[in-house]
């Protein structure tokens, strides 16, 4: 599976979550974010798990744009790639 983000902005109203310019994920890489507690770290975990549709830019998985999916295959997709361990799981 390959990812590629472009021009990723999310906002809460007139406050920036954070912005990507170009990010590309191979299918065999390993790959950590860090950063500061509230810089967007699981905000950008949430939209590559396809849990956040709400953002600007291109978000291509396998050169497809994800915002076209509709939400079977959002979740059949989520089911076979993805694992995610919540942080506050209720």
């Amino acid at each position: 599976m390959k990812i590629e983000l472009k021009n990723i902005k999310k906002e809460i109203g007139d406050n920036l979550l954070f912005s990507v310019d170009n990010i590309k994920i191979s299918e065999h890489g390993f790959y950590t974010f860090v950063g500061d507690s509230g810089s967007g770290k699981s905000t950008l975990l949430n939209l590559l798990a396809l849990l956040d549709s709400n953002y600007e830019g291109t978000y291509l998985l396998d050169g497809i744009n994800t915002k076209s999916l509709k939400e079977k295959d959002k979740n059949k997709i989520q089911a076979l790639n993805f694992s995610y361990v919540f942080q506050s799981y209720n």
